[in-house]
Order: structure tokens, then C-alpha cells, then sequence
């Protein structure tokens, strides 16, 4: 794990900064993008960051002088974008209901779309040895995504009762999610088998 000095802020809504952990000093700003900027992700080693805007771009920057050094056009707003461990591929969550994975070096898509959401896909996480990727979306459901074939395992799409899905957190063992909805959480267990089960004790929030 790297020892990064520094964190990301938004401070309006198409632009962040680079902030010193240590001082809370801005450093250096993060300009470009022409609409909301949703997201902002450190790569693993801790020397480039991802930004993800409703401009229909993925923006690769350097983090010692934020330099611009790769942007991605997507065919849709960006929501959330996550590294794969090795920092080699950049997967985003989008508002057109796809999962695409891009060369995080040259910018090049590996393979078409994945297809299978409804509706806007709003987060997603990845496992910490690059097996599968969880995603969270407004259709209400969470799925499991094997990164090799780029296509859902089977039976992975867990239905919430509560509308849309935010956020799935995965744990570094990868044995457990967390499926966040609309007043509720829903903890999961991933079998070996790759099946998703979910626990009867789920947390239940109070609306408003």
C-alpha cells in the first residue's frame, strides 16, 4: 500500500484540487472537464488519479503536477470509476447501464460493452485480485462481473426491495459485499461457488 501525502477534494462541481494531507494546503487544481465531476480515484501506486464527469469523459492526471496525460471518451456520463489492483485497466460506472473496461496506458477498450443493468449503474468495486467486479445500480439490483469473459457469472444479480443501489463495497478477503440501497444495507456472502447469498440480518435505515 502506497504512503500517499496527498488527498482529493471537489470544491465545485467540474473541478478538483490536490490537497497536502499533512497541511490542508491546496496544491494544484484539476481543470478541464466542461460538466459535474462525480469522481476521483488515486491509482494503486499512487502517482496518477482518475476523474469521472457528466461530460462524457474519463481523465487520467499525473498527481506530482497534474498533468493531463490520457482522457477517455465514453458514450455516456461517468458516475464512478475504479483501478484494477495491478493499475492496468480502468473500469467506470456509467449512466448508460454499461460496463466498459479501458487500457489505463493508451486509452484503448478491451473488449465491447457489458450489458445486463437496466439503468444508471452508479458505483462499483473490484477485488483485490482482479476476479470479479461488483456493481451498484437504480434497477435496484447489485452484480457480479468476471473480468475474464467480461460477462456476469451466473445467478449474480441480487434484487433490493428498496429502490436503487448505490454502493457495494467488497471485502479485501473478497468472502463478503455490502449492498447499499435506499434505506437499507444488505450484507452478502460470496460462496466459492460464486453464488451470491444474502444475510437475514440486513440494516434498515430511517427515511428522511
Amino acid at each position: 500500500m502506497f504512503n500517499n501525502p496527498y488527498y482529493v477534494s471537489l470544491n465545485n462541481l467540474t473541478r478538483a484540487a490536490i490537497t497536502d494531507a499533512e497541511t490542508g494546503a491546496a496544491l494544484s487544481a484539476l481543470n478541464g472537464h466542461s460538466c459535474d465531476v462525480h469522481n476521483v480515484t488515486f491509482s494503486p501506486d499512487g502517482l496518477k488519479l482518475t476523474s469521472g464527469s457528466s461530460d462524457y469523459t474519463i481523465r487520467v492526471w499525473r498527481t506530482d503536477n497534474t498533468e493531463l496525460i490520457l482522457q477517455i471518451a465514453h458514450q455516456d456520463g461517468i458516475r464512478s470509476v475504479v483501478w484494477s489492483p495491478e493499475g492496468q485497466q480502468l473500469v467506470p460506472a456509467s449512466n448508460d447501464a454499461t460496463i466498459d473496461f479501458w487500457n489505463s496506458l493508451n486509452g484503448y477498450r478491451f473488449a465491447q460493452p457489458c450489458t445486463g443493468h437496466t439503468d444508471i449503474i452508479y458505483s462499483l468495486s473490484i477485488s483485490s485480485v482482479c476476479t470479479f467486479i461488483a456493481t451498484a445500480s437504480a434497477d435496484n439490483t447489485a452484480q457480479l462481473w468476471n473480468t475474464k469473459p467480461h460477462q456476469p457469472q451466473s445467478g449474480q444479480s441480487l434484487k433490493h426491495t428498496t429502490p436503487r443501489v448505490y454502493h457495494v463495497p467488497v471485502s479485501h478477503d473478497r468472502a463478503l459485499l455490502v449492498s447499499a440501497s435506499l434505506w437499507r444495507l444488505s450484507l452478502v456472502r460470496k460462496f466459492d461457488s460464486g453464488l451470491l447469498r444474502p444475510y437475514s440480518n440486513n440494516i434498515k435505515h430511517r427515511k428522511g
